[in-house]
């Protein structure tokens, strides 16, 4: 493992988080690019790397945001940890798994920001609002998982990530 390029690719997802997500935005609703990077790392790292990477990008991405410091590397903390625990019993190449395992943990960090934000900020929203959004950033963010995790799978040997072990999978 190396890591540069972990730390590059975090930094390109942070800033592709900042920058041009806010410009794919469809009904208020962004892909959460982050989200998919680490859970790209969770799947393709080994243990202590995986989750720490996770905890880094959220203490990054909580830099760039106005919620309090930690908020974003609980999150992002706890998405690394569930897509490296679901790692041993999944196809990680397949597009379904992706998809699949990226809008499941895209759901439970959502609501655990929203759960958050209605506690902090009461009377922000109202239920469904909130529902109808953490529903559809999740699909969106599952939907661009698959463009986000191919070019980095067929850069593994540049990221220093192990390769397929089965000639079908490429």
């Amino acid at each position: 493992m190396r890591w540069l390029p972990v730390i590059v690719v975090s930094a390109l997802a942070i800033v592709a988080q900042t920058s041009v997500v806010p410009l794919l935005a469809i009904g208020g609703a962004r892909p959460d690019v982050i989200l998919v990077v680490v859970i790209f790392w969770a799947w393709h790292l080994p243990f202590p790397p995986a989750v720490a990477v996770g905890l880094g990008i959220g203490v990054a991405a909580g830099c760039l945001s106005a919620e309090p410091m930690g908020l974003f590397a609980v999150v992002y903390f706890a998405a690394a940890l569930a897509a490296f625990r679901l790692r041993e019993f999944l196809f990680l190449r397949h597009l379904v798994t992706q998809v699949v395992v990226t809008a499941v943990i895209a759901v439970l960090t959502a609501a655990l920001l929203s759960a958050y934000v209605a506690w902090r900020y009461p009377g922000a929203g109202h239920w469904t609002f909130i529902t109808r959004q953490v529903f559809a950033a999740a699909a969106y963010t599952a939907l661009c998982a698959p463009l986000i995790h191919r070019p980095l799978l067929r850069a593994s040997r540049l990221l220093g990530i192990a390769g397929a072990r089965y000639p079908y999978s490429r």
